[in-house]
């Protein structure tokens, strides 16, 4: 009788548990199935972009266009994750199209703000990359394409760097103060922290020999590294003009340069010879 008794107690407080599931099961399919558009009539306001076109759901949806300061993307799609819920995290499958070019990876979001990204693959015009990192006012002119592969990028909620593992090529690279002068394609793999960044530079096809290792220090912008410097027989002779003029005697040699300088100062890095 007591056990009778006791498995009747059991059920009984198992009805509330199981209510309060029904009705957070019932809320998660809300959510998914919330026209994606309908979402952002209420929430859009305080996205730092302009979307137009959505349609499809908040869990998998897309937008025709979508514009972030002076750039415009375009077939945005999106995919949430639920297996990142477990984690605290919401995670979506993202995939946008530039005009030259795409986007696409795995970004998730962590309750105290913090963002995450992995297999990130982007792929935009060097000027691009430009002006949306607010550098588009250089007084040289930088063309090419840049193919970069994030293996993990980790922000603080701040937007401070925290972690970052990667790949970053510039294709077809090359520059001008008047007339344009072709470099060639490199490729720079970088690993580190928020305090520090190591980076490994090699050129790829280039008619200027761009080898060596560097340091960069991402809380102020400080760039330091030892390279070898060496202009090619395919070099542009304005290029080679160029080389003489910042200081390298003989710009078809194998130089060794150790270098320092700031990202905020791009004009202001200095060079010794070896």
């Amino acid at each position: 009788m007591n056990r009778l008794r006791s498995e009747d107690s059991g059920g009984r407080r198992l009805v509330p548990l199981l209510a309060l599931l029904g009705i957070l099961a019932f809320l998660v399919a809300l959510v998914i199935r919330l026209p994606a558009a309908q979402a952002w009539a209420w929430f859009g306001d305080a996205a730092p972009v302009e979307a137009a076109g959505i349609s499809g759901t908040v869990w998998n949806g897309r937008a025709t266009s979508v514009h972030y300061q002076d750039e415009v993307f375009h077939d945005v799609r999106w995919q949430l994750l639920p297996r990142q819920l477990v984690a605290a995290r919401a995670a979506a499958r993202l995939q946008l199209l530039a005009e030259d070019g795409r986007v696409q990876g795995l970004v998730s979001r962590g309750l105290r703000g913090d963002v995450q990204a992995s297999d990130l693959r982007l792929v935009l015009p060097a000027s691009q990359i430009l002006r949306l990192s607010g550098r588009a006012d250089l007084p040289v002119d930088i063309d090419g394409q840049v193919d970069a592969f994030v293996e993990t990028l980790h922000l603080s909620a701040d937007g401070e760097l925290l972690l970052l593992r990667g790949l970053v090529s510039w294709l077809d690279g090359s520059f001008s103060l008047g007339d344009r002068i072709a470099l060639g394609s490199y490729a720079l793999r970088v690993d580190g922290d928020g305090q520090r960044l190591q980076g490994r530079l090699q050129d790829t096809d280039a008619a200027l020999r761009l080898e060596g290792d560097l340091e960069l220090d991402p809380r102020n912008g400080g760039v330091r590294g030892e390279i070898i410097m060496q202009a090619r027989e395919q070099a542009d002779p304005a290029l080679i003009e160029n080389l003489r003029f910042a200081g390298l005697p003989d710009p078809s040699a194998a130089n060794r340069v150790r270098f320092r300088g700031n990202l905020n100062d791009p004009f202001g890095f200095r060079g010794d010879l070896l």
